[in-house]
């Protein structure tokens, strides 16, 4: 899925197949202008760092957000709470960017973790690991949801349900 490299020539690759107009992004500034150098159109950018990016600071709502290289900074208590609220009220996607050596201590099991909250991981860059979270794609439509299954009427006096 990702082409070859590291995490940040991944989402890059990302931010040039699905253009945003507005991004958060969670980590370094010299990051984020590293990362959206060379795109053809720079989405309206928001930066937070990690030890600033508090729940009551996500009172908007953004297209895209990237954490890069921020989770461990965070620690999995308060990385589980943002995570969680991005996901369900401030972003539509969320892309996360983080180092194999950040997964010890506190953020030992973070991928078992990040799957529990229904974030999908993506094949490793190189040294980064890659998790999101698509609002338009994270629940694939069951085969029984269909109207086959459902409305019927010759079937309504046949049987009781």
């Amino acid at each position: 899925m990702p082409p070859a490299g590291d995490g940040r020539e991944a989402l890059q690759a990302i931010l040039r197949r699905k253009p945003v107009s507005n991004l958060l992004f969670i980590g370094a500034q010299q990051d984020a202008e590293k990362l959206l150098a060379g795109l053809p159109k720079r989405p309206r950018l928001s930066i937070l760092k990690p030890d600033d990016a508090a729940l009551e600071k996500l009172n908007h709502c953004w297209e895209l957000c990237i954490i890069y290289h921020a989770l461990h900074r965070l620690g999995w208590k308060n990385a589980r709470l943002l995570l969680s609220r991005l996901r369900d009220v401030s972003c539509q996607a969320v892309y996360l960017c983080w180092r194999h050596g950040d997964e010890r201590g506190e953020l030992a099991g973070l991928q078992d973790r990040l799957r529990a909250l229904a974030y999908t991981m993506m094949e490793p860059c190189g040294e980064d690991c890659l998790a999101y979270f698509d609002m338009n794609d994270y629940k694939q439509t069951p085969d029984w949801l269909n109207a086959r299954h459902w409305a019927r009427p010759e079937l309504w006096d046949k049987f009781r349900w």
